[in-house]
C-alpha cells in the first residue's frame, strides 16, 4: 500500500526532489491518511516551496517577512502555526486535574503501582462519582464523535439511575476484576506495529505502548451494545 502512495506522489509532483521529501516512509495508518485531490499538485505551483527541515531541527527564527531556515530566508504573507497537540490525552490523564478519591488518594499515584482499573473505562472504585470519558478501557474508532455521542448517553444513563436510587455512581473491585478480564482476554499484540511505525502518538514518540487492555478488543459496536445491555 505504502509503495503504492509513493508512486502516487512520483505522478503528481513534477520536481522529483521535491516529490522524494513528500513520501511517506512508514507502515501504512502510523500516520492518519489523509484524502486530498489537491495537495500534491499544490506543490507544482510556483509560489508553493517545500522546506525541509530534518536537517535543520525547524525554523532558526521568524523575521518580520518569513522564516529563516538553514540560513535561507523564506518569505511569507501569512505565517500559520500548527505545530501539534497531544491526542487522547485528558487532563485527569495527564495530571494537569488531579483528581483525589476516598483518604485523599491521587488517581494517577494508584494506576501508577497497579495500572489503570475502571468499569467500562467510564467509572473507578474509590473515586465516587467520577465518569471517565476517553477511549481507555472502553471503545475506540475512527469515527470518534460516534464514541463520544455514545460515552454521554451511558454517563447520563448512570447519573439518572444514580439519582433515582440516591447513590454514588462506583463499581466495586470485582467489577472492575471481570472487566479486565474481558479486555485482557482479547487484546492484541500491537508491539510489532508500534515498532514499526516512526514517532507518533500511536506509540508515544516512538517509546512504544505496553500491550494489554488499553481499549476493548472487539470493536465500537459490539461495546456500545455491551452497555446498552448491561444498563
Amino acid at each position: 500500500k505504502m509503495n503504492e502512495l509513493r508512486a502516487r506522489v512520483d505522478r503528481c509532483v513534477t520536481d522529483p526532489g521535491t516529490a522524494e521529501n513528500l513520501k511517506p516512509w512508514y507502515r501504512y495508518a502510523c500516520k492518519r491518511p489523509t484524502f486530498s485531490d489537491l495537495y500534491y499538485p499544490a506543490f507544482n505551483r510556483d509560489n508553493v516551496t517545500l522546506v525541509d527541515t530534518a536537517d535543520t531541527h525547524g525554523i532558526e527564527r521568524v523575521t518580520a517577512d518569513g522564516v529563516v531556515v538553514g540560513g535561507t530566508a523564506y518569505a511569507l504573507d501569512c505565517l500559520i502555526f500548527a505545530t501539534g497537540f497531544n491526542v487522547g490525552t485528558s487532563g485527569i490523564h495527564s495530571g494537569r486535574l488531579p483528581v483525589r478519591g476516598r483518604g485523599g488518594v491521587h488517581l494517577l499515584d494508584r494506576w501508577r503501582r497497579q495500572g489503570p482499573r475502571t468499569l467500562h473505562g467510564f467509572t473507578s472504585n474509590g473515586f465516587p462519582n467520577l465518569i471517565q470519558l476517553g477511549s481507555l478501557q472502553n471503545a475506540s474508532s475512527v469515527n470518534f464523535t460516534h464514541i463520544l455521542d455514545e460515552q454521554a448517553v451511558h454517563a447520563a444513563a448512570l447519573v439518572a439511575a444514580a439519582e433515582a436510587d440516591d447513590a454514588l455512581i462506583e463499581p466495586s473491585p470485582a467489577s472492575e476484576d471481570a472487566w479486565l478480564a474481558v479486555l485482557a482476554e482479547g487484546a492484541p499484540d500491537h508491539a510489532w506495529f508500534h515498532a514499526e511505525c516512526t514517532p507518533g502518538y500511536y506509540n508515544r514518540e516512538g517509546r512504544g505502548r505496553p500491550n494489554g487492555p488499553i481499549a476493548y478488543p472487539h470493536g465500537a459496536v459490539a461495546f456500545h451494545q455491551l452497555l446498552e445491555e448491561w444498563r
